[in-house]
């Protein structure tokens, strides 16, 4: 056989091998892509069944403070995101109430069903938390291709270092056979340069393998969190609606249930001067109107913004929030007003959600349902700063401030005739600095949550 042949049928193997390997290496991918991908969907599940045991749990012991108590129509959906940054206040006289490390509030002693329904609420709580470090592992370890992709790495570059070497020290088929391996250093140069590059080709497979981005298990997660973001979201109607730059001066009015006196939406300007805003109809759905303000008085959602000046806002009925921001780069601005909500419910003064932003001066706030407290926030999230103010809350489970974001008072006076005078759910902050709040400290749960400021970590998944 001449050498020109030798050649081309060594370089022919030569490429078959390498194409091998760089399939096996494929291979290897896709068999960890696909392994990650059945943990993520057993975590998932197992998640579900949580959430709903969890569900039942919260069912036994009651809503939170501001949540409404009779509605049949709350959810377990809840998510997290980035909230706006709250501008800076005087630290020297600044109190700030925060809670990096809640823990649930105690039940009645005095209750053994609600005794035993705490230890399993909290048993569930540990047992989520070692799930949720038990998945992470899982990933970790179905990040690493399985070990036969190992072996099959080391035999094909095995084969493809036996046939490279002995190219070279033939000279590509030069000398022959015996005299390439006329001696015994020639032998040992050979096995050891064999041996040194299937190490290297082995560990460049196992490398590539193990550490390569896996685009369809990203994609498929992106998938599925644009999937839920759709499904958190809801239509917004209004009777008066601005997606422009507009001024309201004059009344403006909604009795039809899940419609806002005012919307502002699509990147919308409204300037409210001088105007009266009259809501009524009930909500039909409570999650929906706390979590983005369907039924509202005014309401404001993402990338739009409203400035409200010497305005009267009324609303009576059941999830009728005053005044509500809702969405990234959602603002509004309040000066120089009054709120008044009576509906017996969900019926908050102020409220923002999904980092929304609200700033309001020399306002009057006065709710006199359940769970309406006169400044909140949602979601784990929003942002509300209220100063030279006066606000009360007449309703049980009705705070002058109900925070799962971030809410700041200065110069303000506040009284709860029916409740705590602040709290905070999971880890969020209230601020009040020079100002004066007053509480009756009666709660939900008896002498459980009876107090002036509570802080705590409900079961719901909202903080």
């Amino acid at each position: 056989m001449s050498r020109k042949l030798k050649n081309i049928i060594m370089c022919i193997i030569l490429a078959l091998l390498i194409g091998l390997l760089a399939f096996t290496v494929k291979c290897a991918i896709d068999s960890k892509s696909s392994n990650i991908q059945i943990v993520e969907k057993n975590s998932n599940n197992k998640n579900r069944d949580q959430m709903r045991q969890s569900s039942e749990m919260n069912d036994s012991m009651g809503e939170p403070p501001d949540m409404d108590n009779n509605s049949s129509n709350q959810g377990d959906m809840r998510n997290k995101g980035e909230r706006p940054e709250m501008p800076s206040n005087d630290t020297n006289n600044q109190n700030v109430i925060e809670n990096d490390m809640p823990e649930p509030p105690d039940m009645n002693d005095n209750s053994s069903d609600n005794q035993t329904a705490r230890n399993n609420r909290m048993k569930m709580t540990d047992d989520s938390m070692q799930k949720g470090n038990n998945r992470t592992e899982n990933i970790t370890s179905c990040n690493k291709i399985d070990t036969k992709y190992y072996l099959l790495f080391a035999i094909e570059g095995l084969a493809i270092s036996s046939i490279l070497v002995y190219m070279v020290m033939s000279s590509f088929n030069s000398k022959k056979m015996k005299q390439t391996f006329r001696n015994k250093e020639s032998k040992i140069i050979y096995v050891l340069s064999t041996i040194i590059l299937t190490l290297c080709l082995t560990g460049c497979s196992s490398c590539i393998s193990n550490n390569i981005d896996i685009k369809s298990t990203n994609t498929n997660s992106n998938i599925a969190s644009s999937k839920d973001k759709k499904s958190n979201s809801t239509s917004a109607k209004g009777s008066e609606t601005v997606t422009d730059t507009k001024t309201l001066k004059d009344t403006y009015e909604s009795t039809e249930s899940d419609v806002s006196a005012i919307l502002v939406e699509d990147g919308g300007t409204a300037t409210i001067n001088g105007a009266k805003v009259n809501k009524t109809g009930d909500s039909t759905n409570t999650e929906n109107s706390e979590f983005y303000g369907i039924n509202a008085g005014i309401l404001v959602t993402k990338n739009s913004e409203a400035t409200i000046k010497n305005t009267t806002i009324t609303t009576d009925a059941k999830g009728a929030n005053a005044v509500f921001s809702t969405g990234t780069d959602s603002k509004i601005y309040i000066s120089d007003s009054t709120i008044t909500t009576t509906g017996s419910s969900s019926s908050r003064g102020l409220d923002a959600t999904y980092g929304g932003y609200i700033e309001a001066d020399n306002v009057k706030i006065t709710t006199q349902g359940g769970s309406c407290a006169t400044l909140a926030t949602d979601r784990g999230e929003g942002t509300v700063i209220v100063s030279n103010s006066t606000l009360e809350t007449n309703g049980s489970g009705s705070p002058v401030i109900y925070s799962t974001g971030d809410i700041s008072i200065k110069n303000t006076i506040g009284t709860a005739n029916g409740s705590q005078m602040v709290v905070i759910e999971g880890k969020n902050s209230a601020s009040v600095t020079d100002s004066e709040l007053e509480a009756s400290g009666s709660g939900n749960r008896g002498e459980t949550d009876k107090a002036g400021i509570m802080i705590y970590q409900s079961m719901s998944g909202d903080a």
